[in-house]
């Protein structure tokens, strides 16, 4: 960033400082999106703009322009409002009686006259409080207004293009699925009780918040939609602790319920979070479908399904995660997460076959059961060596999965004719599909910042990985229906193991 967008900061920080000023709503249940372009008199878009919308002396929003020139803003109530614009190579913008009246507003673009004495503006070096590198936007809160007298959720109500609902569901460019960490660790916590944890985190133990869209493989899989960095000030530790319980119960056809807790404690030495949840779902699947066979003007047949499936399951999950402090620069990390599930799933389909002529000719009727049980879970070792305060920094990871399914299967098939009577013997299935997976990781990854905009990252990884499944059907011999032989068109044993680096 110039030295010379100095001055826009400052106006942004101007904006940004007071939230106690700032007016959230004229009209709560009607809110406007907004979008304008800046340009200079060339038709050349100004980035960097500081943009602010206010009320009566209170800003209801502050931002900057993109590199386009260009201006979004949402949520915005139902008003009538002034626009000042600020750059320091440009002279200052007001307009007023600007009115928002419905959902979606395109304003005109706004062409800014350059200011001739920009020459002789004194600029101060002061890192702005909005920052833009090539993987991440960053909000600097130390050493600003925002430093004091607010929190980490009024800051995140502030971040570009993240949106925190009042469920406490984040949201990155609209895309939700956003993981939030301190200190480049996950916290285990979401909903409501993530928006309380943030409300409970002073802004003047905040150093800077990263917003990350563009996860690097640093990350791995860590936040679909991208991910949100809590950097807490040098020394600042967070004390104290948490806990939460939650139940629910839902009667439909059948009974559902869960119940769960965690809680989390936190010191200068080490953090721990424990959280455990039982959840009892009992649901079915109903079927209903029509087929017919042949073509348009010439039907040959037509078959009539129906299905019902009651399904029973109970899960119970564990997450589990310690960060001891060893040092200033040394954290080491160890989490297991896992969860056992067992059930089954019975039920039947009628298959009703007519004719041509639309006449009962047979019926299909099929018994399924299945009896299912699974379990996985996963262990990590983490170490973090922050190797100096310019963002070097050396983090080493091990991690095991496993995974493990048993599922028993069983079909048991009669067809009669129109009068009931038997068209064949019955058919009887049955199945053993048992599954195990195991997955080992080691992965390395070394960060180095050579200036604001140049950053270095390297890595290496090693995975071992192997499938194994044993499956087994069985059906009844067409000789002699009451013994049940191997289906060997069907079975099979399956082993696969891969090494990756």
């Amino acid at each position: 960033m110039k030295l010379t967008h100095f001055f826009n900061y400052l106006f942004l920080i101007t904006f940004l400082a007071f939230p106690n000023n700032i007016l959230f709503a004229q009209n709560s249940n009607q809110k406007a999106n907004f979008s304008f372009k800046i340009f200079d008199k060339n038709q050349n878009p100004i980035s960097y703009a500081s943009v602010g919308f206010l009320s009566a002396e209170k800003v209801v929003f502050a931002g900057l322009s993109d590199e386009k020139g260009e201006v979004l803003g949402e949520n915005i109530a139902f008003g009538t409002y002034t626009l000042k614009i600020n750059h320091v190579d440009f002279q200052d913008f007001t307009k007023e009686n600007i009115i928002f009246d419905k959902e979606n507003i395109i304003l005109e673009n706004i062409i800014l006259k350059e200011n001739e004495n920009a020459e002789a503006v004194e600029i101060i070096a002061k890192k702005p409080v909005i920052e833009r590198f090539p993987d991440k936007v960053v909000m600097n809160v130390e050493n600003s207004m925002l430093s004091t007298g607010t929190n980490a959720q009024a800051l995140f109500q502030r971040l570009p293009a993240v949106t925190l609902t009042q469920e406490g569901q984040i949201s990155l460019k609209g895309r939700e699925g956003v993981t939030v960490m301190i200190d480049d660790r996950p916290i285990y916590v979401s909903g409501r009780d993530l928006k309380n944890f943030l409300k409970s985190l002073p802004s003047s133990q905040i150093a800077s918040i990263e917003v990350i869209s563009n996860p690097s493989a640093k990350y791995d899989a860590q936040g679909t939609a991208g991910i949100i960095n809590i950097k807490l000030k040098k020394g600042a530790k967070l004390e104290g602790w948490q806990a939460n319980l939650n139940a629910s119960y839902g009667q439909g056809i059948y009974e559902k319920f869960n119940v769960g807790g965690d809680v989390n404690i936190t010191n200068k030495k080490f953090n721990l979070f424990v959280g455990y949840g039982y959840d009892y779902p009992h649901n079915f699947e109903k079927m209903q479908g029509n087929r017919s066979f042949g073509e348009e003007n010439n039907i040959l047949s037509y078959f009539q399904q129906t299905g019902y499936f009651p399904m029973l399951y109970q899960n119970h999950n564990l997450k589990t995660n310690l960060d001891i402090y060893l040092h200033s620069k040394h954290t080491l990390s160890l989490g297991v997460k896992g969860s056992l599930t067992s059930g089954f799933y019975k039920g039947g389909t009628n298959t009703t076959i007519f004719n041509a002529q639309n006449v009962r000719d047979s019926t299909l009727y099929t018994d399924q059961n299945y009896d299912e049980s699974w379990k996985d879970y996963t262990a990590n070792i983490t170490h973090n060596y922050q190797i100096n305060e310019q963002g070097t920094s050396l983090t080493t990871n091990v991690d095991v999965l496993q995974y493990n399914q048993d599922t028993q299967q069983q079909f048991i098939t009669d067809f009669t004719n129109s009068q009931g009577i038997n068209l064949a013997f019955r058919d009887i299935s049955r199945g053993k599909i048992p599954v195990d997976l195991r997955v080992w990781t080691l992965k390395s990854d070394f960060s180095h910042n050579f200036t604001k905009n140049t950053k270095l990252e390297a890595g290496i990884k090693a995975i071992y990985m192997r499938t194994a499944s044993d499956v087994a059907f069985f059906r009844n011999e067409i000789t002699n229906p009451n013994t049940q032989i191997l289906d060997l068109n069907r079975t099979n044993n399956f082993i696969y193991s891969e090494n990756e680096t």
